[in-house]
């Protein structure tokens, strides 16, 4: 399913000052919003997904810019 995202927040829940979750916020273009907890693992699974999809979009980015440069 496709949405348009508003806009997102978030915020770090502890507990006896250790890290508990991130709490995300995230508000569509229909004005729902949708609250998330992820904890730590799921979490780090989540930055280690978007740090793999961002290489493979600068490596995607770096071809096609050689792709045209020899064109």
């Amino acid at each position: 399913m496709i949405s348009t995202v508003l806009g997102f927040n978030t915020a770090i829940i502890k507990q006896n000052d250790n890290f508990l979750a991130l709490a995300l916020k995230i508000k569509r273009g229909d004005n729902t919003c949708q609250t998330y907890y992820l904890q730590y693992a799921t979490l780090n699974d989540l930055l280690i997904i978007l740090n793999n999809q961002m290489q493979r979009v600068a490596h995607r980015l770096i071809a096609v810019s050689y792709t045209h440069l020899t064109l």
